[in-house]
């Protein structure tokens, strides 16, 4: 492996590094209101934990993909896809600490 566990964490939570998602991974205009995109997010990680319940610790730790800052297994996968959420949470306390958000 040539990345550490700790380091995907590091990785995808850090937001001095900014990223933009692809067009077509942006859901622009997808979602009506909140509760169908909080729905429609829990579903979806349902189904990835339903999937990773399938496999032992040892199946998930030798799985290697590429990964952007090198190898990574699949455990180091699922790390990232948590980390990618509170990335966002992250960028939602960003927002709500502007100095022009709304208070009210």
């Amino acid at each position: 492996m040539t990345v550490k566990d700790e380091e995907v964490t590091k990785m995808v939570e850090d937001r001095s590094h900014k990223a933009t998602a692809p067009a077509e991974m942006t859901p622009e205009g997808k979602y009506q209101d909140i509760q169908t995109a909080l729905d429609n997010l829990k579903a979806s990680r349902q189904i990835i934990l339903d999937e990773l319940e399938k496999y032992s610790m040892d199946d998930l730790r030798n799985r290697v993909l590429d990964f952007p800052a090198g190898k990574a297994d699949a455990y180091q996968f699922a790390m990232f896809i948590a980390g990618h959420t509170a990335r966002h949470r992250l960028q939602i306390e960003e927002i709500k600490s502007d100095s022009g958000f709304p208070k009210d």
